[in-house]
């Protein structure tokens, strides 16, 4: 269990205006030739949001100070909903034990494949051999994102989920800036999301 890490969403009304920045780290080494050398340090980009700075009615800046309270800053994560980047369709699935009875949610990217811990309740249609596998035969469990089957299927058949899915992340700083302006209305500066890795134990 995530102690760390609170199952709530960050209201859709303040994410109005925000933007999405896949971050990848790479280490650059140039030659005294001219050459380059590139090194990819990260095996899949770590996403960060902006929530646009700008005027807003005081009601969202409340909310919104108290959700920001409630995480205690960075402390705790919660999730947030990618407008940009948010559902994915016939993702073939991980084993993660012998019996292929449990397995874990990816989406592939071209050559890179990202994990998915937080898929979205009810979201979730699964298929085996390409044909529409029951939803009384598998469950989704919310804490760690992973799919248990009821039964195993057979060790050479493909299976595959379409699923909707939000993203762990946190507040990026521990201190909120907020200017009221009038009765009915307040500033909001700037606010970074940094996405967050969640592992889980195979259970």
């Amino acid at each position: 269990m995530n102690t760390d890490f609170h199952h709530i969403t960050l209201p859709s009304n303040l994410a109005v205006g925000s933007s999405t920045m896949p971050q990848h780290r790479t280490d650059i080494v140039e030659t005294g030739s001219g050459f380059e050398f590139r090194n990819g340090i990260w095996a899949t980009p770590r996403r960060l949001y902006r929530l646009a700075a700008g005027a807003r009615p005081l009601a969202d800046a409340e909310a919104l100070q108290d959700f920001f309270n409630a995480r205690h800053g960075r402390l705790y994560g919660f999730l947030w909903h990618d407008a940009l980047d948010y559902r994915a369709s016939n993702q073939p699935l991980i084993a993660l034990d012998d019996t292929r009875t449990l397995f874990g949610l990816q989406k592939r990217y071209g050559d890179f494949t990202r994990d998915i811990t937080k898929a979205v309740a009810n979201s979730i249609s699964m298929r085996a051999n390409n044909r529409p596998l029951s939803s009384s035969r598998y469950q989704l469990m919310a804490e760690s994102g992973q799919v248990r089957l009821a039964t195993a299927l057979g060790e050479n058949v493909p299976i595959t989920a379409s699923f909707k899915f939000n993203v762990p992340v946190r507040f990026d700083s521990d201190t909120l800036e907020i200017t009221r302006l009038s009765p009915q209305a307040a500033h909001i500066a700037a606010i970074t999301l940094s996405e967050i890795k969640l592992t889980h134990p195979i259970t």
